[in-house]
């Protein structure tokens, strides 16, 4: 019974969607409210991200400086500071490649938004 638990919780999901209607149907609007929400938790994590960067760049001047005093005198200079990359929730207008990079950053997965299925 773990071990079925262990294989479920380590599947991942594939699903797509279409919203598909004659030409000029104005599917974009029904797009952007189904995304809102996604999009809103997006807009917080690149604020975060943005506070922890800011953090980051400070903590990394005091290594560089605690790191030169430390070859100065002679001593082992002190770790450095490891940087954090951005969470995703949502990805749109990205490439093959690109999206790979996306998808190791962020275990969890992504979802990925077109506007149209010919980008695809």
């Amino acid at each position: 019974m773990l071990w079925l638990l262990w294989v479920l919780c380590r599947s991942s999901l594939y699903l797509s969607t279409c919203c598909c209607s004659r030409r000029r149907g104005k599917k974009t609007p029904a797009a952007k409210a189904a995304l809102s929400p996604l999009w809103s938790k997006q807009v917080d994590l690149k604020r975060e991200y943005r506070e922890k960067r800011k953090a980051y760049e400070e903590e990394f001047r005091q290594w560089e400086a605690d790191r030169k005093v430390a070859a100065k005198d002679g001593e082992v200079a002190p770790p450095r500071p490891e940087a954090s990359g951005m969470g995703r929730v949502v990805a749109d207008d990205t490439t093959i490649e690109a999206l790979a990079g996306i998808l190791e950053s962020n275990p969890r997965g992504v979802l990925v938004a077109r506007d149209e299925l010919a980008g695809w």
